[in-house]
C-alpha cells in the first residue's frame, strides 16, 4: 500500500509555529533582560554630591540626566537587546556615558578658552547590571 505524499507529510510536525512560538519567547526574554539591566544601572546611580570613587557607579548631579536617558531596545530581526545611555549633546565630541563606563581622557577648555585634559577613571554602570541579571535568563526563557 503505497501512501502519498500529503498521507506521509502529516506524519511530520509543521515547525512554523514551533519556531514563531521560539521567537516569541526569545523576544519577551529580551525586552525582560534590558528592563532589568536598564533599573539595575539606573538605581545604582545614588545622588550625592561630588565624584564618585573609581570603581563604583556614578553619582547622579542635578537633573540626573545620565539616570534619565538610560534606555533599551529590542531588535527583532536580530534577535539582540542594546541598554545605555543615550548621547546628550549633539555639538560636543565627547560621549560622556562612554569615558564614565571605560574611563578615558578628555580634553576640554576652561573657562579662560586654555586647553585643559582631564583623566576620568572607569566607573562602570552598565556592565554591571548586566552581569547581574544574565544567570536569569535561563529561567525568564522558561517562564515566558
Amino acid at each position: 500500500m503505497a501512501k502519498s505524499f500529503i498521507e506521509i507529510k502529516k506524519l511530520f510536525f509543521d515547525k512554523t509555529p514551533i519556531t514563531k512560538e521560539m521567537d516569541r519567547k526569545t523576544l519577551r526574554t529580551l525586552a525582560k533582560f534590558g528592563a532589568f539591566q536598564r533599573k539595575t544601572a539606573q538605581q545604582s546611580m545614588r545622588t550625592k554630591k561630588g565624584a564618585s570613587p573609581p570603581g563604583s557607579p556614578p553619582h547622579a548631579h542635578g537633573n540626573k540626566y545620565l539616570r534619565k536617558f538610560y534606555f533599551f531596545v529590542v531588535d527583532k530581526k536580530q534577535k539582540n537587546v542594546v541598554a545605555g545611555p543615550v548621547r546628550l549633546s549633539k555639538y560636543s565630541n565627547i560621549h560622556l556615558p562612554k569615558v564614565l563606563e571605560g574611563g578615558g581622557i578628555i580634553a576640554k577648555k576652561t573657562r579662560q578658552g586654555k586647553p585643559k585634559i582631564a583623566n576620568h577613571p572607569a566607573r562602570p554602570y552598565t556592565g554591571p547590571a548586566a552581569k547581574k541579571h544574565l544567570g536569569s535568563i535561563a529561567e525568564w526563557y522558561k517562564l515566558a
